[in-house]
């Protein structure tokens, strides 16, 4: 399992900053074809110019992500390395087993503060939480 990321072009001179996207998006996949669906499930596109929704003179708000990519990484402290703590205030982190983590609730470690649970979330031993959107406060 591997963290692809996803930063988004300020097509349009804008960003767009959302519950579900930020600048940067980190999705947990088994490979670059499913963080890519994934992706697309949480809002993210790759098609903005082609269908008028981003700007054609700066190009696509989001690019397709690829198994031999530069910036896929191992592990969540991996992902900090390459960001400055401006940077982690503006990104999201997808997990596999399906919770949602906002940058600025994790900590320069690589720990968590709060963890958001989505749709059939599990958490460590397997214990699911079927409260959607729920949040957990970690100590």
């Amino acid at each position: 399992m591997r963290w692809f990321s996803f930063r988004q072009n300020n097509s349009g001179g804008t960003f767009v900053q959302d519950e579900d996207v930020d600048i940067h998006v980190f999705i947990e996949a088994d490979d670059a074809i499913h963080a890519n669906e994934y992706a697309k499930l949480h809002g993210i596109y790759f098609d903005g110019v082609s269908k008028g929704r981003d700007c054609s003179c700066c190009g696509d708000r989001w690019y397709e992500v690829d198994d031999g990519d530069y910036d896929v990484y191992n592990t969540i402290p991996d992902t900090i390395k390459h960001l400055r703590q401006y940077d982690l205030n503006h990104a999201i982190y997808y997990f596999r087993a399906g919770a949602k983590v906002y940058g600025r609730n994790i900590k320069m470690d690589g720990s968590f503060k709060k963890v958001t649970l989505q749709p059939g979330a599990t958490i460590t031993g397997g214990i699911v939480l079927p409260q959607l959107g729920r949040t957990l406060e970690l100590l």
